[in-house]
């Protein structure tokens, strides 16, 4: 075993650790933005028909 062995375990779980953090973060923030664009855009999509085919 390397003397460095140790430190680049640590370096690895907590780089392991904070992209979970990451992927957590942008799927309780992420989610509800994407679902309130997708919903707007449906929105403006049905205005836009009705005004066409009104």
């Amino acid at each position: 075993m390397e003397p460095w062995s140790g430190v680049h375990i640590v370096q690895y779980t907590t780089l392991n650790l904070s992209m979970v953090h990451y992927k957590r973060y942008v799927l309780i923030h992420g989610l509800p933005v994407l679902s309130g664009h997708l919903s707007y855009s449906l929105l403006w999509y049905m205005v836009c028909f009705a005004i066409i085919c009104i």
